[in-house]
């Protein structure tokens, strides 16, 4: 299974086993005797599984690692950490309690909501401990799921309201091989495990008492605890249209052989955005959600050979292409406001206009060549 799951996603099998790492080492703190009795099965065990995995594996993880086109590590800088007030919050698809202003705002992006367990689960989490707190196998879940979300918080915990930045034990971990390329944001999801563990010892308990009203209680903050997150539907929405310059195939005869039609990268991250991201020195792109153009220089005697071009530019200063006016409002909302005229051409400017690209840097578009 182990051989099975690197091929179907190595992450998750780091993650279950920094998880399990976690929980062995508390509990063998907590039972020195288990230790003692059960590393040499463990060993042996682990010795057969290595044996049976190494043949299958070895070839392709050499090549994912040293082989052609390898990469080291995946670059997602030092604060792709949660937030505390993440672990205490919602997620967007939250079935009752779903909020996707304050979601975003604590998140890297929708799809990294990890660590969003909602404050009536870590209340209720909190509950059983102190109530258990004898039993050794809860000390050693509850260690497992603050320890992973202390992880979660990436090399640098940030103090939510407050400029106060303490340096994380992810730090340790950061720069090592293969933990380099977790986003340690993912490594919360270590804590579903073991609060699920610690619900299921709760209701166990609950079902073991004969007191009605105890068990009603219980069962009612059970409730009320997971309600809450339940995974909404996925929303349905209708996608826009794509352009018919795209769909007829207008958009080879602007194509030379070698060259592409490059869509301008996605918006610039909200106003307010993630706390994990406050600290971020981007450069910021110019604002692509206008279109600028500006008339080149007309010249009634020459004979207009072509549809007059239109020169695209990146938001950040690159050029992309030119395009035939009587597509310029079908690519301008196909584009979504992305991409911006830097100035329109007769057939007469063909030998001039294609070639000259605009100023770099300018907040305004280019202005017809000279």
């Amino acid at each position: 299974m182990a051989a099975y799951q690197i091929f179907l996603g190595e992450e998750p099998l780091l993650l279950a086993t920094m998880g399990m790492i976690l929980f062995a080492a508390a509990y063998g703190v907590l039972h020195r005797d288990v230790v003692q009795a059960s590393w040499r099965p463990l060993l042996k065990g682990l010795g057969i599984a290595a044996a049976v995995c190494a043949p299958i594996i070895l070839i392709p993880i050499y090549y994912q690692f040293a082989g052609p086109q390898s990469y080291k590590s995946v670059l997602h800088g030092d604060n792709a950490g949660n937030s505390p007030l993440a672990l205490l919050s919602f997620a967007e698809r939250s079935l009752i309690a779903g909020n996707e202003v304050r979601a975003n705002s604590l998140s890297l992006n929708p799809t990294e909501q990890n660590a969003f367990y909602g404050w009536p689960l870590v209340a209720l989490a909190f509950a059983i401990v102190v109530r258990l707190w004898e039993h050794a196998l809860v000390k050693a879940l509850a260690f497992t799921a603050v320890a992973a979300a202390i992880l979660s918080m990436g090399p640098k915990i940030r103090i939510p309201l407050t400029d106060t930045v303490y340096s994380g034990p992810w730090a340790l971990l950061a720069h090592k091989p293969l933990f380099e390329s977790v986003i340690e944001g993912r490594v919360a999801m270590i804590c579903a495990p073991a609060l699920g563990m610690l619900l299921a010892i709760a209701v166990d308990k609950l079902a073991a008492t004969r007191q009605l009203g105890t068990q009603y209680v219980g069962l009612l903050a059970v409730s009320m605890a997971l309600i809450p997150i339940i995974p909404a539907p996925l929303k349905a929405v209708d996608r826009a249209t794509v352009p018919a310059f795209f769909t007829d195939g207008t958009y080879k005869s602007y194509v030379r052989a070698g060259e592409s039609i490059v869509p301008a990268p996605a918006r610039r991250p909200r106003r307010g955005g993630a706390p994990a991201l406050a600290d971020r020195r981007r450069p910021r792109l110019q604002d692509a959600g206008r279109l600028f153009q500006r008339p080149l220089r007309r010249r009634p005697h020459r004979h207009l050979r072509r549809p007059a071009p239109l020169h695209l530019q990146h938001a950040a200063g690159r050029p992309l292409h030119r395009c035939d006016p009587d597509h310029r409002q079908e690519l301008a909302g196909a584009g979504q406001g992305r991409l911006r005229v830097l100035a329109r051409g007769r057939a007469g400017d063909r030998a001039a206009a294609p070639r000259r690209q605009a100023p770099r840097g300018g907040g305004e578009a280019g202005g017809a060549p000279r």
